[in-house]
């Protein structure tokens, strides 16, 4: 399985003690949409890659981490 985390913001109201971004938590900055399309399309060029060089169907898997308002 291939696993991508993608992050589009840190911007997050929780403010839960064990994070590791808490600096970061109020800027408000998103992931802008060209940069969504090159994730997406990494996502799908990496999948069809190992596909065939492994000869076998794939699982890819993303995950949207941060960014509580998200």
């Amino acid at each position: 399985m291939i696993e991508w985390v993608v992050e589009a913001s840190t911007f997050c109201h929780l403010r839960c003690a064990y994070c590791y971004q808490w600096d970061g938590l109020a800027d408000r900055t998103r992931m802008p949409l060209d940069l969504w399309a090159k994730v997406f399309a990494a996502a799908r060029d990496e999948h069809v890659a190992r596909a065939l060089r492994l000869g076998r169907a794939q699982h890819t898997q993303i995950i949207w981490h941060g960014g509580e308002p998200l």
